[in-house]
């Protein structure tokens, strides 16, 4: 399936989301999406996009075995081994961060001299992780590899409360930056968002900015917990949960526009050290770091080029708190059903049938085409066919509790 009618290349993400989606609806279309990704796999066992198979490899990979595991095992038992071992050899396997995923990803990041740029960004992060997880799981990696337990300590580290994050590495990586955990049990993108340059950091002085959980973080968080077959009752998703009983809602990506403000409120350049943005595609500059602008809107975001330098500016379309929204959903979704949770109990002591309110507020977006978009493209859920296999595996969870 491709992201857009008029599209170039077939997307391996959408076409596993799409595949999942229609599996218990329309078996004959989930076998031949399955059937096509499993000739995209790559040599190393990844699933890629783009002509090169180069970009966004750890949310390919994670959705695309996904979707050959959920289709037919057997049939596909080589390529799934071929994926875990691909991402086993992906995992971070020393220094601050430690079990993640994601490190030196690529991705595009389209500018209009370069359309089609690609660029390698930086350390590892949740989002990675989470995807990596799901390919984990549903290979039925067992709880006790040494991969769940490496990436639980990677999550740990993006933690926001030192009940869970206590390494003095990172207490200490976070204070000498000026920042400290904020204690409200959610979970953060990653530790690469929190470095200062050296000037802001000395006009602070001794004061440590708290860190801001965002939804879609805590819930992926939540997730490679679970699937790291941690107890329902464990600190760590106890402490979750009660961040989003705390900031529930299914109409918008919680806090994620406060912590875009606080983030743009802070430097508008990525110190020296920050992993930053690597170009890729270009000859005269592969390999090589490009100096870029820190994300500097409330709102979306495009690229500009400005000679050496790629400037990432304000797009003024969209509300900053949609961004992310179905992808948000479904993981509270696959959250709260796995913990078997019928009503949500919220801090200010309502009960929420979430699921209900969920649906409802899906079916109040729903386009007259039948199709959903968000109207924020930071997360790439603006185009038809990401959104709506996204809200159709939500639906799918929520259908038995509705």
């Amino acid at each position: 399936m491709r992201l857009k009618a008029d599209g170039p290349d077939p997307s391996v993400f959408v076409t596993s989301l799409s595949g999942l989606a229609l599996l218990n609806i329309d078996r004959a279309a989930a076998e031949r999406a399955a059937e096509w990704l499993a000739g995209e796999q790559l040599e190393d066992g990844a699933f890629g996009e783009g002509a090169s198979g180069r970009l966004y490899r750890p949310a390919a990979t994670g959705m695309g075995t996904r979707l050959l595991c959920a289709v037919d095992r057997e049939r596909y038992a080589a390529q799934i081994a071929k994926a875990v071992d691909y991402l086993r050899g992906c995992q971070e396997k020393e220094g601050m961060q430690r079990g993640g995923f994601g490190e030196g990803r690529t991705g595009v990041f389209s500018t209009p001299s370069h359309p089609n740029r690609e660029v390698t960004m930086g350390g590892p992060s949740i989002t990675d992780t989470m995807f990596s997880a799901t390919a984990l799981r549903y290979a039925e990696v067992a709880p006790s590899d040494p991969l769940w337990r490496e990436m639980v300590n990677y999550v740990h580290c993006c933690h926001n409360t030192p009940l869970i994050n206590n390494r003095p590495d990172i207490q200490e990586y976070l204070a000498d930056n000026r920042f400290r955990l904020s204690g409200d049990g959610g979970i953060f993108l990653t530790l690469d968002r929190f470095r200062r340059r050296p000037e802001a950091r000395e006009a602070l002085g001794q004061n440590l900015t708290p860190i801001i959980s965002t939804g879609l973080a805590t819930l992926q968080g939540m997730f490679i917990y679970l699937g790291a077959g941690l107890s329902h009752s464990s600190p760590e998703v106890t402490t979750t949960l009660d961040w989003l009983r705390q900031y529930y809602t299914v109409s918008e990506h919680a806090r994620y526009a406060d912590a875009l403000k606080f983030d743009f409120d802070q430097s508008l350049h990525w110190p020296e050290g920050h992993p930053g943005l690597t170009v890729t595609d270009d000859p005269e500059t592969r390999g090589s770091s490009v100096p870029a602008t820190r994300l500097k809107s409330s709102r979306g975001f495009h690229f500009v080029d400005r000679g050496d330098t790629v400037e990432i500016v304000p797009d003024r379309h969209g509300d900053p708190s949609q961004a992310g929204l179905y992808l948000y959903l479904w993981l509270m979704a696959e959250c709260l059903n796995e913990l078997e949770i019928e009503t949500l109990l919220t801090a200010d002591d309502r009960e929420h049938s979430w699921a209900n309110e969920m649906a409802s507020h899906l079916r109040s977006l729903q386009r007259p085409d039948g199709s959903w978009s968000n109207r924020n493209p930071q997360f790439m859920d603006n185009e038809p066919a990401h959104a709506t296999s996204l809200v159709l595996n939500t639906l799918n969870v929520l259908a038995p509790r509705c």
